[in-house]
């Protein structure tokens, strides 16, 4: 493993990496991450939910400081309860986005840094565009509208993103289609999802703000990630894992490959190549 500096900053990504495949923190995962952070390691979790989807990470990981929610569109100082950056998407974006998506069926949703708007509709036929796994938080954390379409045009103003949710992989590559050629930064992060931030709001962008901000050279970052909304945060960190449940097109640019979430993925890397310890239970 060719890798000398020692890690300062660790980003973790939620689903699919920290968080096991029932959507928790293990008490093994827990326990490692307040390890890193006794070490002096600072850790950042880089995930594409927003603050309001992020309440049971917080009651969970009290200790945790740093945020880069909604794909890179915040970063948030939980300690100072202030945004370090934002990069919102344009009220014109969103126009264009709901324009070239008329009549693919989905659920859309709006991210704003208090509210995700959905339509009540969505919400009352979500197993059509949700996984289970996710039901509950869905349920939380959505504000529901009478029709999201016609709310976000008379709303009028930036937002975080734009997400949608859809039926089949067929209507999510539709979405993909007719989005191309748009300058803006479409991911998804599990399943059938796409979601549409501004170009430079990415969690490699957030990142690297962050990092500048503690001082860390991007050397001393590591990041661990499993979907195509991890690669640019992969990209810029110095060491770059990918969990063995991961996308393969993930697999291929990270620089170590650990197990899965199902096995405390995430926390044995942190252990192996931030703690410097071996492989443990």
């Amino acid at each position: 493993m060719p890798h000398h500096s020692p890690i300062r900053l660790i980003a973790l990504d939620l689903d699919g990496t920290a968080l096991s495949p029932e959507g928790t923190i293990t008490p093994f995962t827990h326990k490692v991450i307040h390890r890193a952070l006794e070490q002096g390691i600072q850790v950042v979790i880089c995930t594409g939910r927003n603050l309001p989807e992020l309440q049971p990470i917080y009651d969970v990981l009290p200790e945790v400081r740093y945020y880069a929610g909604a794909n890179g569109g915040i970063l948030w100082d939980r300690w100072a309860a202030g945004f370090l950056y934002e990069n919102p998407l344009s009220f014109a974006f969103q126009q264009d986005i709901l324009h070239r998506t008329q009549g693919i069926d989905s659920m859309l949703e709006l991210f704003t840094k208090e509210h995700i708007y959905c339509s009540l509709d969505s919400l009352q036929h979500l197993s059509r565009y949700v996984q289970p796994f996710l039901f509950p938080v869905v349920r939380r954390t959505r504000t529901p509208v009478e029709d999201i379409r016609a709310f976000i045009l008379k709303r009028g103003k930036s937002a975080l993103k734009i997400n949608q949710f859809f039926p089949s992989e067929q209507e999510r590559q539709k979405a993909v289609a007719s989005l191309a050629g748009l300058k803006l930064d479409c991911t998804s992060s599990i399943g059938c999802n796409l979601e549409c931030n501004t170009l430079r709001a990415n969690k490699g962008d957030a990142l690297e703000h962050l990092a500048q901000h503690l001082d860390i050279p991007r050397q001393q970052v590591m990041a661990i990630g499993d979907g195509n909304n991890d690669l640019s945060m992969l990209r810029f960190a110095g060491l770059s894992v990918a969990m063995g449940n991961g996308l393969e097109e993930v697999k291929k640019e990270a620089c170590a490959i650990t197990c899965s979430n199902r096995e405390d993925g995430a926390a044995q890397a942190i252990v192996r190549y931030a703690l410097g310890e071996g492989p443990k239970n």
